[in-house]
């Protein structure tokens, strides 16, 4: 009877925070945009915030005569209906939903500490970073070659969106994130969700920085670029460089979109771009070159009316 009611009240909670959960994204996911462009990507990325929210409004206990109305029910229903038939069938219900998600969580999470760990073991290596790693006490992990791979000005502008990262919290935000894709695995509008949660993340860590900083766009669009090409792919602990999160303006893009070579392979890091680094181009920016212009739009040709005699 208790395994029956724990197990019940898991499942209900699981599905109640899931269903708040994907409201709450799905709301996110229609006012970022709009958003950013009227007050910032800072106040873009704070929208976030309305997801954990409601998940925790779902979550949130309720009345105790409620749950003792429901416990007589349940007990009244067992007496009528037969020597524990009901009692039974729900406990075998709700034990098999509780043990497929909780096999779905393990494996989710096993997935995760597979990938911490192999940047962990790259990062021995000297092959990780620039990145940030941790979450009680994060740290700025470099590669080997940072000292000669980067100038000193872009070595200034690496620490500068490290630093605004450390200074936001944002290692710790990453790590509830992932916490919350382990729970929630088989919702696909979280995993959605935690991928342009970090892509908003950079936007307004990147307009932090660009305030205080002295540096133009382009040059700090081109050393952001120049971290990603080199880069791996970094596990949930870890805040990285992704591809440069700089806003366009005036039509012109700020660094050259990198190329692939004629029977050869993208640059690394390329299949990882976000679609918003390639849509906010236009259409035809792939073919273009690194100095000119973007396209002017096509104008629809005048059509002719024949006039009836």
């Amino acid at each position: 009877m208790i395994v029956t009611i724990v197990a019940s009240q898991v499942v209900e909670a699981v599905l109640r925070a899931n269903i708040m959960i994907g409201a709450a994204i799905l709301l996110v996911l229609g006012l970022r945009r709009i958003v950013r462009r009227l007050f910032g990507a800072e106040i873009a990325y704070a929208l976030w915030l309305v997801v954990p929210l409601a998940a925790l409004g779902a979550l949130a206990p309720a009345r105790t005569r409620i749950v003792a109305a429901a416990l007589a029910a349940t007990t009244s229903q067992t007496q009528t209906t037969g020597p524990f038939a009901d009692l039974l069938h729900a406990a075998s219900r709700y034990s098999l939903a509780l043990n497929l998600w909780l096999t779905g969580a393990i494996l989710a999470a096993a997935a995760l500490l597979w990938g911490q760990l192999r940047f962990l073991l790259r990062e021995r290596a000297g092959r990780a970073g620039p990145a940030v790693v941790g979450v009680i006490s994060p740290r700025f992990v470099t590669p080997a070659d940072y000292a000669t791979r980067f100038t000193a000005e872009e070595r200034q502008i690496i620490r500068a969106h490290e630093h605004a990262h450390l200074s936001r919290g944002d290692a710790q935000v990453n790590a509830a994130i992932a916490a919350v894709q382990v729970l929630c695995w088989f919702n696909p509008l979280v995993h959605l969700a935690a991928r342009l949660a970090r892509h908003d993340q950079e936007l307004a860590c990147d307009a932090s920085v660009l305030r205080r900083l002295p540096v133009t766009r382009r040059r700090y669009a081109e050393t952001l670029l120049k971290t990603q090409l080199g880069a791996a792919a970094l596990p949930w602990a870890a805040i990285g460089r992704p591809p440069p999160a700089i806003p366009w303006r005036n039509g012109s893009r700020c660094c050259a979109a990198p190329r692939r070579e004629r029977g050869g392979a993208w640059p690394a890091g390329w299949r990882s771009w976000p679609w918003r680094f390639r849509s906010a181009a236009g259409p035809g920016w792939p073919n273009r070159s690194a100095g000119s212009p973007p396209p002017s739009p096509r104008r629809p040709a005048p059509r002719t009316i024949p006039c009836c005699s």
